[in-house]
């Protein structure tokens, strides 16, 4: 599935894209291990970063965002490890919007080194941007 998601066809990432949303549906998807999948081969230079971001927006648009999250979360320790390496801010926005939209929290330690950088490259605002989504406090019911 994470080379279906960096196929060069637009129309074979849409078929991985609508395999991983079955799959999740279903509640048969290893998001993390997904995720996993996609780091490795794109640490190798295997997968081309760009078509994978493109097919996970394109997933997290028909409001699967807690799913991508999920997929995302699963990947960032292994394409942040050395650095933010070819994926870079692009991957880092579509972590935050997802993480937003979902209302995902928990600490994904890979974000703290490059948010906490000085600068402002679309980079390390995004890895910022993601870090404050995670560590957002549950809204609680007022109380009754």
């Amino acid at each position: 599935m994470a080379y279906g998601l960096g196929a060069r066809r637009f129309e074979e990432q849409l078929s991985a894209v609508d395999a991983m949303l079955v799959l999740a549906a279903r509640g048969q998807l290893d998001a993390a291990g997904l995720g996993r999948d996609i780091a490795e081969p794109a640490g190798l230079r295997r997968l081309m970063p760009q078509r994978v971001v493109a097919a996970l927006r394109e997933a997290a648009r028909s409001g699967a965002d807690g799913t991508v999250w999920a997929v995302l979360s699963g990947a960032l320790p292994g394409l942040l490890a050395g650095g933010p390496g070819p994926f870079g801010g692009a991957l880092l926005a579509l972590a935050a919007d997802c993480a937003e939209r979902s209302e995902a929290r928990g600490a994904t330690r890979e974000i703290d080194e490059p948010a906490a950088r000085k600068g402002s490259s679309q980079l390390l605002k995004e890895a910022r941007r993601l870090r404050a989504a995670l560590s957002r406090e549950t809204p609680t019911a007022p109380a009754t």
